[in-house]
């Protein structure tokens, strides 16, 4: 049986980073997270790298050496493309609608592309946003990805399924 891959959101390396895992106190969790990257067991997007690099903190070298270190970014690919613009047309035309600003805020992120991305691959979406039924303020990870049909999850849930242990 193939083993899953996953595409991680920036916002479940950046949650942790800042909050419940920092790298000072847990390096065996950041080293394990690399570990799964570098066995390409989870993907990184072009769109999380842009996410996360330009911060210029710890977490963006840490993410830098491992690309650096010969880890491919996954690029938009045509396939990646059409369901880029599926989720969007998805997204531009749901109902209830979304605010106007959370349809802007959508296309101004990596989020349409991790979707598609995973989509595309089969991949599972790694992401710290929660789902919340009947949303319209804030287009939401979760949400688009039950109606799209992309398998996602908690990165705790993705700990406990990839049995680290610190």
């Amino acid at each position: 049986m193939p083993q899953d891959k996953y595409i991680i959101d920036s916002c479940s390396l950046i949650t942790p980073f800042n909050g419940s895992y920092p790298m000072d106190n847990f390096p065996s969790f950041w080293d394990k997270l690399k570990e799964k990257i570098l066995s390409g067991e989870i993907i990184i997007c072009r769109a999380t790298y842009d996410e996360v690099v330009p911060i210029g903190d710890d977490l963006s070298l840490w993410l830098k050496s491992i690309i650096d270190s010969g880890v491919q970014i996954l690029e938009p690919d045509e396939d990646i493309l059409n369901n880029f613009t599926s989720i969007v047309d998805h997204v531009d035309k749901h109902d209830p609608p979304y605010k106007a600003s959370a349809v802007s805020e959508f296309m101004g992120c990596g989020d349409p592309f991790i979707m598609a991305s995973a989509k595309s691959r089969g991949y599972i979406v790694i992401t710290e946003e929660i789902y919340s039924p009947g949303a319209t303020k804030r287009v939401k990870i979760p949400n688009v990805c039950l109606e799209e049909s992309i398998q996602y999850m908690n990165l705790t849930s993705y700990i406990k399924k990839a049995d680290f242990h610190f």
